[in-house]
């Protein structure tokens, strides 16, 4: 599992023309709903030894070029892919692993620095500058680890607090499989922070500096840790605090006994209210004992709106038997690496209600969907373009996009005086009814028809007098009734009929740059919301910045590296100092 920032609901616009479409349940010879097959590349296309395995899979996006990259683990080597044309992907090099091959390893990034792990013995932790894979002149290149850290041997997954900037390892050769902390300051000489050994091994953890509801925790540094039975200790779901990194403190366990129910505490992600923790458990879906049944894949869910009594809510349960593996949340959207059953995407707006829906799924082993340790390993769905990268254990890589709610206009067009209407299509069973509203036009408005069901809806934008003429980012959102709310990005050109029409209006602006404890920022277009993001994409800071006038942030919580600024679809880059 890994940590990051969420973008807005990007994925669910598509304008591009997929190379395989879902149509009538297939694309080509795979089944699926609601998600196009842009391309599928074998292990030796991806670099991968064709007689070994791919395994995690991560994105990167590129500060300087804006090119996306698939960071692809393999039993032999991490795999470098440009995949800024989904459809024509291409190897750009490949990192040799640091010591013997494994079928596991895990990887992650933060700012422009990738942090690779593995279960081999005496393999550490590899670090990466990704700045080089723009470098690249003849493809594919092998590449040298740009530094490496050994105080631990073997390593189950890494994971980033994207805002301390802490690397977190977990199910090392150390502290009884617990956390193993690294202070990755300067990523050319990484150090031992401290640990926490408390409550056994942990497969996998999810660290956060603590922006969620619960106020006695604001700020401070937090694992969820997926503690799987391991001897005689029973699954777990256990947080720590980990602020003070030489003296961790236990917040608290979710102990389930031993109950039936579980077989192994996985992976997890939060949502995006903050409010819960979805996690899979990776054997549940097999017989748990003697004249047991198998579980259909299910995904559970914990309340933690109060971290110091966390509460169990249930579980989805999917219609096939498929083991699942790695789970990510977007926006209200959940990406699951369900094994041989595939991408499978679940509505998470109603979760507060214990409910779960499937609404999109790509399923990379058509022969079934039995509960064996092949197929999809992880996905990784936050590159702007919406694609998403799905690894494929024994066959390679699949880059897939969903097409959830369609846009029938890539670009809106707005004059004065008139009524700007495009189509947009919902293909999924949300949580309806929904009704529409628009942010980032200034006083615009958008209407439409209460939209109570699937199909295809008009929506009128009116109200744009008072804007300069020019390019916008805005977000449409489709509001359900109980106030949370999809969000649609558009891009908007206003024309030249207004007042001001010939001005040279300035996208985005800040500086300093380098910054170091104050970011000036300056938008010309309408109160906006902005994001800084770091290099993984995940976001570290939000608020509404007025127009026309110089917004200070204070940056000094933000650790040192390259950080991006968006406002809808505007984007400026800086470096913290």
């Amino acid at each position: 599992m890994k940590s990051l920032l969420l973008f807005s609901v990007t994925f669910l616009a598509l304008n591009a023309v997929a190379q395989t479409p879902c149509v009538d349940g297939m694309a080509g010879n795979y089944p699926c709903r609601n998600m196009d097959l842009m391309k599928f590349m074998t292990l030796q296309e991806c670099g991968c030894d064709p007689a070994g395995n791919s395994n995690d899979v991560w994105g990167w996006i590129s500060p300087t070029s804006g090119k996306e990259y698939a960071i692809l683990g393999c039993s032999n080597v991490t795999s470098f892919i440009d995949v800024t044309d989904p459809v024509n992907p291409y190897l750009v090099g490949t990192l040799p692993t640091h010591s013997v091959n494994s079928l596991w390893r895990d990887v992650e990034s933060r700012d422009n620095w990738l942090y690779v792990v593995s279960e081999a013995q005496g393999h550490g932790m590899q670090i990466f500058d990704l700045n080089q894979l723009d470098e690249v002149n003849s493809v594919p290149v092998v590449f040298t680890e740009t530094a490496h850290y050994d105080g631990f041997s073997n390593c189950h997954t890494v994971n980033v607090d994207p805002v301390s900037g802490y690397v977190y390892a977990y199910g090392t050769n150390t502290y009884n499989g617990g956390e193993h902390i690294v202070n990755v300051t300067d990523p050319l000489n990484p150090v031992l922070a401290g640990g926490y050994d408390g409550s056994g091994y942990t497969h996998d953890g999810f660290a956060w500096t603590y922006d969620g509801p619960d106020a006695d925790y604001t700020g401070r540094e937090i694992v969820i840790a997926c503690n799987g039975r391991s001897n005689s200790d029973n699954d777990k779901l256990v947080l720590v605090d980990v602020t003070n990194k030489l003296d961790c403190q236990l917040i608290g366990e979710y102990n389930f006994g031993g109950e039936a129910t579980t077989g192994y505490f996985h992976q997890g992600w939060i949502t995006k209210d903050k409010k819960y923790f979805l996690m899979n458990d990776e054997l549940d879906e097999m017989a748990l004992g003697n004249n047991q049944q198998p579980y259909g894949t299910r995904t559970h869910i914990f309340n933690i709106t109060n971290l110091d009594a966390v509460t169990y809510e249930g579980f989805y349960e999917g219609t096939n038997f498929a083991i699942d593996h790695n789970l990510y949340a977007l926006d209200h959207f959940i990406y699951e690496s369900n094994y041989r059953s595939g991408v499978r995407v679940l509505d998470a707006i109603r979760v507060s209600n214990s409910i779960l829906s499937e609404v999109a799924f790509f399923d990379v082993i058509p022969s079934n969907d039995f509960a064996q340790f092949s197929g999809t390993w992880s996905n990784y769905p936050y590159l702007p373009s919406g694609i998403v990268l799905a690894s494929s254990m024994y066959d390679g890589m699949f880059i897939v996009k969903p097409t959830i709610i369609t846009t029938s206009e890539e670009i809106v067009q707005l004059c004065p005086d008139e009524t700007a209407s495009f189509e947009v299509g919902i293909n999924a069973d949300l949580a309806f009814p929904l009704t529409v509203a628009i942010e980032g036009l200034g006083n615009a408005t958008a209407n439409a028809d209460l939209i109570e069901g699937q199909g295809s809806f008009t929506v009128a934008i009116t109200g744009v007098e008072n804007l300069e003429s020019g390019d916008y980012s805005a977000n449409l959102l489709l509001v359900s009734n109980f106030g949370e709310q999809y969000e649609i990005p558009l891009s908007v050109s206003v024309c030249s009929g207004n007042s001001i029409s010939e001005a040279q209006v300035e996208v985005l602006s800040i500086f300093p740059n380098p910054a170091h404890t104050v970011l000036q920022i300056k938008i010309p277009n309408g109160t906006q919301p902005i994001d800084i993001m770091d290099a993984t994409g995940r976001i570290v800071h939000h608020e509404n910045v007025p127009a026309k006038s110089v917004t200070s942030i204070d940056i000094r919580q933000l650790a040192s590296g390259h950080y991006i600024v968006r406002s809808g679809n505007a984007r400026a880059q800086f470096v913290k100092e």
